[in-house]
């Protein structure tokens, strides 16, 4: 189902969203400046905003293309996942130490 021009998908998606949607309809044909806007948006933008222009069907073709060109720039960091991984291992230990004094 396209949501493209669905009353809450506009709203939602703000100015940037919207840039990078018209950015992504000219893929490949952007300069390397518009590119790193794109994969910055992909990576760290709003996540309600980076759902609605990936599911955008329109933009399906491109967006593959896109993350075959620069999945590199848009996939988490060795840093992310040392994030992740040490949160994980809170999460853990905190049940671990919950369950040994009887708190489960």
């Amino acid at each position: 189902m396209d949501m493209s021009n669905h009353p809450s998908h506009t709203r939602a998606i703000g100015t940037r969203g919207r840039r990078v949607e018209s950015l992504l309809r000219r893929y490949p044909n952007v300069s390397a400046d518009e590119a790193t806007e794109i994969a910055r948006f992909l990576k760290s933008g709003r996540s309600l905003e980076v759902g609605l222009v990936t599911a955008n069907e329109e933009l399906e073709a491109q967006l593959a293309l896109f993350r075959e060109d620069h999945g590199s720039d848009v996939a988490l960091s060795t840093k992310d996942w040392l994030i992740i991984l040490a949160l994980l291992g809170i999460v853990a230990v905190t049940c671990l130490l919950l369950w040994d004094a009887g708190l489960s």
